[in-house]
């Protein structure tokens, strides 16, 4: 039987959506969502792109000669594709970041370098991009022909059976990590900048989407500057035709021949033929992959904050209907006390100390009937609890209190500081010096002793988290735990 119960439900761990497959699943997901709305997008500019003589008519009019030509729904071309391609890759190119960044950069205290944040993304770009080649190259057949998956698989397949599906990877490889070693840092590094100087960060769903979109747009728009050349070259070779012989491309001997033959016929700029639409495209798309990735992982979030609030509530139920011996479905002082006396087994609590507690806590939420039912429960531990803590370092003060004059001087504080065994510091001090220190620390009036409120503020301080890294704090706090008073 415990009372000791929490009195809010248990915190979600910082990192909980952002590892392991749930993360890989909301990084697929989130950009999957996303090609729905900005597939056509993508559409024009593969058109765009295998235009070499420069006539194209531009995104939105290659939008509506498509739809003229082959009908409305041409302009969402490949979108089974294109959704799966973005689900497989994206689940590898950002889901891979966090678990790769954990293992390069192992000091939690510090962030990362940006220097290690670009070569982390070129690693899951690389990864992503000669896994998924074949989505890629599928894709983008279908955007450019407008015929089925089928077709776009069997025609690629009678090309050279499997290999012809990584055709390109070198090139695509490349385009991934340039293109990842980009947008991933450039979104996390502006996150950053934008929480340390307080904007967007509310726990509602509108500061994460303006949040997001705010990081999430300039990052996709430079990855996109920066990557078109290569984009540009990695399609031209994707669909060029084929000796039906040698199965070598009729048009571009490779890489550096697509490039140099392409700056030769149409000029430097034709390197970035495209840009418009990809901007049109992928500025939007890389915003809405961050904002759905960010919400669905939200989320997540908060039905695992449903799912321990539910458990939460479940434990204040069976901890009420454990302390309701007589089940009549109220607690009265008896069993209050007895619940107490039981949950709180410590070496600094004395029997008299626990019917005390119990006292003081049921006078505070029972009734005039004198009872209290499961909606008064959850006060009841609130008020057990802050009486156990009053006691517990009433009880430890005391004992450091040799003289039993209120008060903590130099001389007993030396005494707890030996019967602790002399814990190391940061410099190997006297033990005099130690005691003098850690009075100076804790003695806010100055009067060269202790007090218990002094002693009650000084142990609140130490038991939290920052606190803790302070070396001289360890020494109070040692000691209190070899007399029971922190757990």
């Amino acid at each position: 039987m415990s009372v000791a119960i929490n009195v809010k439900p248990d915190k979600i761990a910082k990192n909980y959506g952002k590892t392991g497959a749930l993360n890989l699943f909301t990084c697929g997901a989130g950009p999957a969502l996303a090609a729905i709305f900005t597939n056509p997008m993508e559409v024009a500019k593969v058109r765009l792109q295998m235009l070499g003589d420069g006539k194209g008519s531009g995104l939105f009019g290659t939008l509506v000669n498509i739809a003229k030509k082959d009908g409305i729904l041409a302009v969402q071309g490949g979108l089974a594709m294109s959704m799966t391609r973005e689900f497989f890759k994206c689940a590898l190119r950002l889901g891979l970041y966090n678990p790769i960044l954990s293992v390069v950069h192992t000091d939690p205290s510090s962030k990362p370098k940006l220097t290690t944040k670009i070569l982390t993304g070129a690693t899951c770009g690389a990864i992503s991009a000669f896994i998924c080649n074949p989505l890629d190259l599928t894709k983008t057949r279908l955007q450019q022909t407008g015929s089925s998956v089928s077709a776009a698989v069997s025609t690629l397949y009678s090309e050279g059976g499997i290999a012809p599906f990584w055709k390109g990877t070198p090139i695509s490889m490349v385009r991934s990590m340039i293109f990842t070693s980009v947008i991933v840092p450039t979104k996390t590094t502006l996150a950053d900048i934008v929480k340390t100087n307080g904007y967007f960060c509310g726990d509602s769903y509108y500061e994460l989407i303006c949040r997001s979109a705010f990081c999430g747009f300039p990052a996709a728009s430079l990855a996109v500057l920066c990557a078109q050349p290569v984009d540009t070259i990695r399609t031209r070779l994707y669909n060029q035709p084929v000796d039906p012989v040698t199965k070598i491309g009729l048009k571009y001997k490779g890489v550096f021949h697509c490039a140099s033959r392409i700056v030769a016929e149409e000029g430097v700029l034709a390197l970035y033929k495209g840009t418009v639409a990809h901007l049109a495209r992928y500025a939007p798309h890389g915003t809405l992959c961050f904002v759905f990735i960010d919400t669905i992982c939200q989320m997540f979030r908060d039905m695992e904050a449903k799912r321990l609030t539910r458990v939460w509530e479940d434990n204040i139920n069976d901890s009420f209907k454990k302390i309701d011996i007589d089940k009549d479905g109220y607690l009265d002082l008896k069993e209050v006390s007895k619940a107490v006396q039981l949950s709180f087994d410590h070496p600094v609590l004395t029997l008299q100390d626990c019917t005390e507690i119990a006292t003081k806590a049921f006078s505070g939420v029972s009734k005039i009937d004198g009872k209290i039912d499961n909606s008064e429960f959850l006060n009841l531990v609130n008020h057990i609890q802050d009486q156990v803590s009053a006691m517990i370092r009433r009880n430890a003060f005391n004992k450091i209190d040799l003289d039993k004059d209120g008060f903590l001087s130099r001389a007993e504080v030396k005494a707890a500081l030996e019967c602790i065994g002399h814990p190391k510091w940061e410099l190997d001090l006297p033990l005099d010096t130690k005691a003098t220190i850690l009075i100076e620390k804790v003695d806010a009036n100055s009067d060269g002793v202790i007090d218990f409120d002094e002693f009650s503020w000084y142990l609140a301080k130490v038991t939290g988290p920052r606190a803790k890294k302070e070396l001289e704090s360890q020494i109070l706090q040692a000691f209190l735990k070899d007399t029971g008073a922190v757990a």
